[in-house]
């Protein structure tokens, strides 16, 4: 059973593992996750880059600013 919490875990695994440091922007994590994918539910994966491509903003100065765009895009 997938537990939905999981989902902004698995995307900052993601990120490690495509070596995202910060300050950074928008196309350069894009570039760098490449085909990751991440788990959002039971049996449904999408890749990271897209979760990205959602971000309302592009510069990344921090990684709190990073995931304040990241919480953003899920709240729109």
């Amino acid at each position: 059973m997938f537990n939905p919490g999981s989902k902004l875990h698995l995307f900052v695994k993601a990120l490690d593992a495509a070596g995202v440091t910060f300050p950074t922007d928008k196309q350069e994590v894009i570039d760098m996750l490449g085909n990751a994918e991440v788990q959002v539910a039971e049996n449904e994966f999408v890749k990271a880059a897209d979760m990205v491509k959602k971000f309302p903003v592009s510069e990344y100065p921090t990684g709190m600013a990073f995931m304040c765009a990241y919480y953003a895009s899920i709240a729109i």
